[in-house]
């Protein structure tokens, strides 16, 4: 049995991958929002752009990383909660495993994102995280 998911599922939205570029998180990945020739933006694989590049140089301009799930996962603590109904849930929860979790503890950050896309959803737990300077 195979599962696909579209690949809109698999990466951020274009207005949370402009906000994570807005907060300072490296521009590195292998999906990319471009602006071609000054149309609506579109998802570009990295490879793909050195074809562009080689061709028309000028005809489009990279908007910022459209991260991926696990690229997204990466960035976040190793431990988190995850609930999935209609949208995808985090529970952020800073530490190593669940047994490290001390509320006493000033670092715990007991907050809740929710999105419909397990990507949208990890990208607002890392704006939420870098907003409070914790990652």
């Amino acid at each position: 049995m195979s599962y696909k998911f579209p690949l809109e599922k698999q990466l951020v939205s274009l207005d949370l991958a402009i906000a994570m570029k807005e907060a300072g998180f490296k521009q590195e990945g292998i999906w990319w929002w471009v602006s071609v020739r000054k149309g609506q933006p579109e998802l570009i694989y990295e490879r793909h752009l050195g074809m562009l590049e080689v061709n028309s140089p000028h005809a489009y301009e990279r908007i910022c990383v459209a991260y991926t799930v696990s690229e997204l996962g990466e960035a976040l603590p190793k431990f988190t909660e995850w609930k999935h109904s209609k949208d995808y849930e985090i529970s952020i929860v800073l530490g190593e495993s669940k047994e490290q979790y001390d509320p006493e503890n000033v670092m715990m950050d007991d907050h809740k994102e929710s999105a419909p896309t397990e990507a949208n959803a990890r990208a607002r737990a890392c704006l939420h995280l870098r907003k409070k300077k914790l990652i």
